[in-house]
């Protein structure tokens, strides 16, 4: 699998909507995740890299949760690219968004303070 650097704002939501927690070895709001990179608690570097693929000639990601977090970094001028890593396709189970992946809804408030804040 090859990685590359791409900005947040290159790459496209899969889904529709996604749920507020991760569900990996603790339950976490994305807000509070957000919150603990913005307040130096974790890097980047401790979110897993997510994966992109071309569709419709457009980068995107089924790892939305993720790409949420990383594009409201970008948007605070906390980080200006990611690393990702290439896949062939995306689940197309996933594949639900109805605005082109431009923009996702969050099914509950997302915990945290930091996405609410201006740049």
């Amino acid at each position: 699998m090859s990685e590359m650097y791409l900005r947040p704002s290159e790459i496209n939501f899969s889904q529709d909507s996604i749920h507020r927690y991760f569900r990996h070895h603790e339950i976490k709001m994305i807000g509070e995740t957000l919150d603990d990179i913005c307040e130096g608690r974790i890097t980047i570097d401790d979110i897993p890299k997510i994966e992109v693929a071309k569709h419709e000639e457009k980068w995107v990601t089924s790892d939305n949760r993720r790409l949420w977090v990383f594009k409201h970094l970008e948007r605070l001028g906390k980080c200006a690219t990611v690393c990702v890593r290439i896949v062939s396709i995306v689940c197309p189970a996933k594949l639900t968004t109805k605005n082109g992946g431009e923009s996702i809804e969050i099914r509950g408030l997302p915990g945290g303070s930091w996405y609410l804040k201006e740049t």
